[in-house]
């Protein structure tokens, strides 16, 4: 969008001399193009078959999500995914049709949808320096995260562990895997909240905490405002990757609108494992080892990488 410029919403009943010196703009379609859509540059995740895109479209607030499906299927599309909290659709359509969907009055804003998760974590529990905020001395400090509940988004279930007995729910990990042992989520969960009751120096950074497994699909964040209001979580954990230096995404406008509705949320993610990477064909020109956080996710405003 051009500098100073922003979307506005009116009433008709609205005292129009209150725009007098504003000018006005018509929204055009390229207003309203992610940088990789606005190239035309498609990654290979959001491609289907031989001619059809997925992307995440954005509509005005105030729209009914009812209507705008309506406009999507005339266009001969399909809503994947419909999140009416943040007034966006997964949208799949013929990439013929994509001009139409831009031009679309209902839309603000499309993005590429995020790739797939894939695990990572790296071992940096020493740079964490929790052993400072739980010490051995008698006289020292004694947080070890009771009373705190942490979402994990992973892609197994974990355990069974003695350093995990009592403080796991794992009854919302649709689609994980059960069959997996002493991996990437057995790792994720020590590292978080294991109590090192088979060995103390493995000890999580929060031993005392309370943890929530679930899948690593996007949508699982869905979850989060009815998780933080009801069930008291109040930090999400994911070590997932989600494309390399994917710029701010859709994902990272829903969660930073999620912490500041929510200001004691806190989403926290591993930077990933790409430090020596360029993130071509994203690279920005910095060349490698810079700008090479694995995903879109992490770039939130509001989040902790």
């Amino acid at each position: 969008m051009p500098r100073s410029a922003f979307f506005a919403q009116l009433s008709p009943s609205i005292d129009w001399s209150a725009l007098q010196g504003a000018t006005v703009l018509p929204i055009l379609n390229e207003y309203k193009l992610s940088r990789l859509l606005s190239i035309q540059e498609y990654p290979h995740w959001t491609l289907f078959g031989e001619n059809q895109i997925e992307i995440v479209a954005a509509y005005f607030e105030g729209i009914p999500a009812s209507l705008v499906e309506k406009q999507i299927v005339s266009l001969g599309g399909t809503v994947v995914i419909s999140n009416e909290n943040q007034c966006t659709m997964n949208v799949r359509v013929n990439l013929k049709d994509l001009s139409t969907l831009y031009s679309l009055n209902s839309f603000h804003y499309f993005d590429v949808i995020p790739p797939e998760s894939t695990p990572e974590n790296g071992n940096a529990r020493a740079n964490h320096r929790s052993n400072v905020l739980w010490t051995e001395n008698g006289n020292g400090l004694k947080y070890n995260g009771s009373g705190v509940t942490v979402m994990m988004q992973d892609d197994e279930v974990i355990g069974p562990h003695i350093d995990y007995t009592g403080r796991i729910d794992q009854t919302n990990c649709s689609g994980c895997s059960t069959s997996a042992a002493n991996t990437h989520g057995d790792h994720v969960s020590g590292t978080i909240m294991g109590a090192g009751n088979l060995n103390p120096s493995n000890r999580g950074m929060a031993h005392g905490a309370d943890l929530l497994v679930y899948g690593s699909g996007n949508g699982n964040y869905n979850s989060v405002p009815s998780l933080y209001d009801n069930d008291g979580v109040v930090i999400t954990s994911k070590s997932y990757s989600n494309g390399c230096n994917s710029g701010y995404t859709s994902l990272a406008r829903q969660l930073d609108g999620q912490i500041y509705d929510r200001p004691s949320l806190i989403h926290v993610f591993s930077a990933g494992n790409n430090g020596t990477s360029a993130c071509s064909p994203n690279d920005y020109g910095a060349g490698s080892t810079w700008g090479n956080i694995t995903g879109g996710h992490k770039m939130g405003k509001m989040s902790l990488p």
